[in-house]
């Protein structure tokens, strides 16, 4: 038995609450849970039919939208990533650098 089959809080006013506050999936969670324990009840089939149409369409663009914000927030990983590194980077010397500190004549 999972959590959702035994949750009081799924009821057909907790799902109208739900829709009054625009949580439309938890809405139709709840309904779709109510109707599969009561499948000839009417006004829970009309009450879900009702939430249902208030969810806005998926925009036909969507999938490039998506993959474009997914890149996005790569993008934005690595910077912050790259951010991360760039404080704790040591400082490289090279041979030639060193040697030339090393040949300085000593200032008295």
């Amino acid at each position: 038995m999972t959590a959702e089959e035994n949750n009081p809080f799924y009821t057909s006013t907790m799902a109208r609450i739900h829709a009054g506050q625009g949580r439309y999936a938890e809405a139709v969670r709840i309904y779709r849970h109510l109707l599969a324990g009561n499948p000839d009840r009417s006004d829970l089939r009309e009450a879900l039919a009702a939430v249902l149409e208030k969810i806005p369409p998926v925009p036909a663009d969507w999938p490039a939208a998506a993959s474009t914000i997914r890149q996005w927030v790569h993008l934005l990983f690595q910077q912050q990533t790259l951010r991360r590194l760039q404080r704790i980077r040591i400082p490289i010397v090279t041979k030639e650098e060193e040697t030339a500190v090393a040949v300085q004549p000593d200032e008295k």
